[in-house]
This record gives C-alpha cells, sequence and structure tokens, in this order.
C-alpha cells in the first residue's frame, strides 16, 4: 500500500512502462523489493529513473505516513542499459512491523 499512495504505479502508467519484473526477498535481516523494467532505449531507462528519483525526494518531502516514508527513505532507482530498477530495502523487524501494523488498520469482522 505504501508503493501504491506514493503515486509510484501511476506515474509509471504514465511514462508508459508496460511491463514490470518484480523480485521478492526476505531473510532473518533483510527485506527486499525490485522492480525492474524494460525501457525502448537506453536514454528513455535513464529518464525514466531519473524522473522516478525526483518522485521519491519529493514523496520524501511530503508524505506524512511514517510507513510510506519508511519505504520512500530506502528506495533508490537505477538504469543499466534500456533497463530501470527500483530497489526498497528494509530491516526485516521494520518491515515485519509495517505489515502488522497495516493488517490491524483493516476492518474486523465479528
Amino acid at each position: 500500500e505504501a508503493t501504491n499512495d506514493s503515486g509510484l504505479f501511476a506515474y509509471l502508467r504514465q511514462l508508459d512502462v508496460e511491463d514490470i519484473i518484480l523480485n521478492l526477498s526476505q531473510d532473518d535481516k533483510q527485506f527486499n523489493a525490485i522492480f525492474t523494467s524494460e525501457a525502448k532505449t537506453e536514454n528513455r531507462a535513464k529518464t525514466v529513473a531519473s524522473g522516478l528519483n525526483s518522485v521519491i525526494l519529493i514523496g520524501k518531502m511530503q508524505v506524512k505516513d511514517e510507513s510510506s516514508k519508511l519505504f520512500l527513505e530506502n528506495s533508490s532507482v537505477s538504469s543499466q542499459g534500456k533497463n530501470f530498477s527500483i530497489k526498497i530495502s528494509l530491516p526485516s523487524d521494520k518491515f515485519q512491523e509495517i505489515i502488522k501494523s497495516e493488517i490491524n488498520k483493516l476492518p474486523k469482522n465479528e
């Protein structure tokens, strides 16, 4: 939800990003999410990465929700060739706290 609240996917749609590969991993120390996509050209990949870095920077200044802010503060974007990647890396204990907090916000069935 934090990624969605940040406007990341809406921004990617505006940039005509069609396919995204998501790679998730977690061990006892670290949670990692890597979103990777291929742009039409190397220059386009650099442009998308630069734009996403700007969105993250602005998000860090504007987001009030602590979970969303934590995701943004631990995000980075890079490009290599035609590919660009968004990496989110958090300590596992912080990630688990966020998940528990979000679950507790869900309406309870009685």
